[in-house]
């Protein structure tokens, strides 16, 4: 009998089986892995320049009479298309537009809010809701009066 039968006290068929049954744990588990970090790379995903904008920082051409006009760009860092879905203000004093169709790959799009100096005064703050077709739905942008 060979010396690695005696140290395992088995037969040979015996320790083949459970050397079979540890490759396939081994093979489960890395594909167990392997799977799980292909779907955790998001395939749709925006990325903003700025989410937070603070009036101090508006250059004097945005502002216009007591319109407050300000563009947030954000670019598609997935592999594919993505659409912004709606923009939710946090009053009604804001107007929101932006990129309408699909965003590709690589590509810039904007939001722009408009709103009162007289209103961000009062509230300090004016934020909005951005609904995008992408994995993380929501994303919110902030115009701060300082």
């Amino acid at each position: 009998m060979a010396l690695w039968m005696k140290k395992m006290n088995c037969l040979p068929f015996i320790y083949l089986k459970l050397n079979k049954m540890k490759i396939s744990a081994i093979f489960i588990c890395l594909n167990f892995f392997i799977l799980n970090f292909c779907l955790a790379q998001e395939k749709n995903a925006i990325q903003f320049n700025k989410k937070i904008v603070s009036y101090k920082n508006i250059q004097h051409d945005f502002i216009n009479k007591d319109t407050i006009v300000v563009e947030y760009t954000f670019l598609n860092v997935g592999t594919v298309p993505v659409r912004i879905l709606g923009v939710d203000s946090s009053c009604t004093c804001t107007t929101p537009s932006y990129s309408q169709g699909d965003i590709k790959p690589g590509e810039t799009g904007k939001i722009v809010l408009s709103t009162t100096k007289s209103q961000l005064r009062i509230s300090n703050s004016v934020y909005a809701v951005i609904m995008a077709s992408t994995t993380k739905r929501y994303y919110k942008i902030v115009l701060k009066w300082e």
